[in-house]
């Protein structure tokens, strides 16, 4: 299947976030990994324990290397992203700055516990997910929230 009508039909079929975050995860989250983004399932782990926690997914390269650490939050979850800061002319955003992300309690918290994953592991790039919005952070900026 193509992975836009992939996207365009998990966007029709979740509209309402109504999701637990173990649903989200199941329903949204994993699709897009493995059916959009092609990861394959065998370079992902699931519920890592890292101290404080547990990362809900970390993606693997084919070198073995952790790539990415994703901290998954229930459908329902909304990060409050900007109005006007980094939209593009369809109304999507693509880059905002982490100083701007931190205005948000939602963001800032779910940053937060990412960023103390990546920096206990030593991973490069995070992400905080709804499913329906994707905030990608690269290390150099996790090691600033916080200090904002």
């Amino acid at each position: 299947m193509n992975q836009h009508l992939i996207l365009r039909t998990l966007s029709q079929k979740h509209n309402g976030r109504a999701l637990n975050e173990a649903d989200t995860r199941a329903n949204v989250i994993d699709t897009i990994i493995h059916e959009v983004l092609d990861w394959p399932k065998s370079s992902v782990k699931r519920e890592v324990s890292i101290h404080p926690g547990y990362a809900d997914y970390m993606l693997y390269n084919t070198a073995g290397k952790i790539a990415l650490v994703i901290e998954a939050k229930r459908e329902g979850v909304s990060f409050d992203f900007p109005k006007k800061a980094g939209l593009t002319s369809d109304n999507q955003i693509r880059f905002v700055s982490v100083r701007t992300l931190l205005t948000s309690q939602n963001t800032k918290d779910a940053m937060i516990q990412v960023r103390n994953y990546c920096l206990e592991i030593g991973s490069n790039f995070a992400c905080v997910t709804n499913g329906h919005e994707w905030i990608f952070l690269e290390y150099s900026r996790l090691v600033q929230i916080g200090k904002v």
